[in-house]
């Protein structure tokens, strides 16, 4: 779990970071979620943009990220989700 103090750091950082990956209709395949894992084998803290019609998809897409991957959500700003794994 990140801290507060952490996760304020890491939005921070967020902001030079350009998404790797767009997910259209919120809809988190399998595909998706192989290519989070391998951007997380070279980095910490990616972006991810998601397309969805209402706030509450997009938020259920970022936790369902989430969940598959083991990541924080740092911040979700628009469509813009914020994922943070730390290497061990």
């Amino acid at each position: 779990m990140v801290d507060q103090k952490l996760r304020k750091t890491l939005a921070g950082q967020a902001h030079r970071i350009k998404p790797f990956l767009v997910i259209a209709d919120a809809a988190v395949r399998e595909s998706h979620l192989e290519a989070i894992r391998s951007q997380f084998t070279t980095h910490e803290l990616i972006k991810v943009r998601i397309l969805g019609e209402s706030k509450d998809t997009i938020d259920a897409a970022a936790r369902e990220i989430c969940e598959a991957t083991g990541c924080d959500l740092i911040a979700r700003t628009g469509h813009m989700a914020v994922l943070f794994l730390a290497k061990d």
